[in-house]
């Protein structure tokens, strides 16, 4: 009954919102177009072919969304949860991580079919961070599970992270300028404390080495 009451839901919707032309619909694109040209499909279109083809309703779509977004939340929730013990068990924390961002990307390629989502990863502006998302997710688990090292298992969950929060800033508009900008201006400020560090330290580390080479001759 719940379900029955969505797909009508949905269709009502639907239909007003291609009343006021932000979707596509075989009567308004027959009054509208009139030379006979495929309209582009909007997202409910989209959403409603994709479920046709995996044989799943709006509503089934959305409850899957649903759930797989909250068991990606829990996931990195207990993951937060490990911090405290990153040193102790890491793997854990890198296995939960990677669980819990599985977990998103699957939600919205339920809610709007793999192939949109793959389509959408493999855009040249998002491509190469969705690649190394990917990549450093599946070696992640590789560290974690299979090699049991503790090194990499961190390495590849903070590769996993960064690589992830840039994919995701790909959706935001000038999301991506923004944070350059910011890590430019941090970079100009830390970048001649850091010169000026390393540099006190190499000449502390030059002159300690010459003490000890002194009283090693003496």
């Amino acid at each position: 009954m719940a379900e029955n009451t969505f797909n009508s839901l949905f269709a009502n919707a639907r239909q007003q919102i291609n009343g006021l032309g932000f979707l596509s619909a075989r009567d308004s694109a027959a009054a509208e177009n009139p030379s006979g040209e495929t309209p582009e499909k909007g997202l409910f279109d989209e959403m409603a072919g994709d479920a046709a083809a995996w044989s799943l309703s709006p509503s089934q779509r959305l409850s899957g969304f649903v759930m797989l977004f909250v068991f990606g939340v829990v996931c990195l929730g207990i993951a937060m949860a490990l911090v405290p013990t990153l040193l102790v068990v890491p793997k854990k924390f890198a296995f939960f991580v990677t669980m819990g961002n599985f977990f998103l990307v699957a939600s919205t390629a339920i809610l709007i079919g793999v192939k949109r989502q793959i389509k959408s990863m493999s855009e040249s502006h998002r491509i190469h961070a969705a690649f190394v998302f990917v990549f450093s997710m599946l070696m992640t688990l590789v560290a974690a599970v299979y090699w049991k090292s503790y090194v990499l298992s961190v390495a590849f969950t903070v590769l996993q992270v960064s690589s992830f929060a840039w994919y995701t800033l790909s959706y935001i508009p000038f999301a991506r300028h923004f944070m350059a900008a910011c890590w430019g201006i941090v970079a100009r400020i830390v970048g001649p404390i850091v010169s000026i560090g390393g540099t006190l330290l190499a000449k502390g580390c030059a002159r300690c080495a010459y003490c000890l080479c002194n009283r090693a001759m003496s």
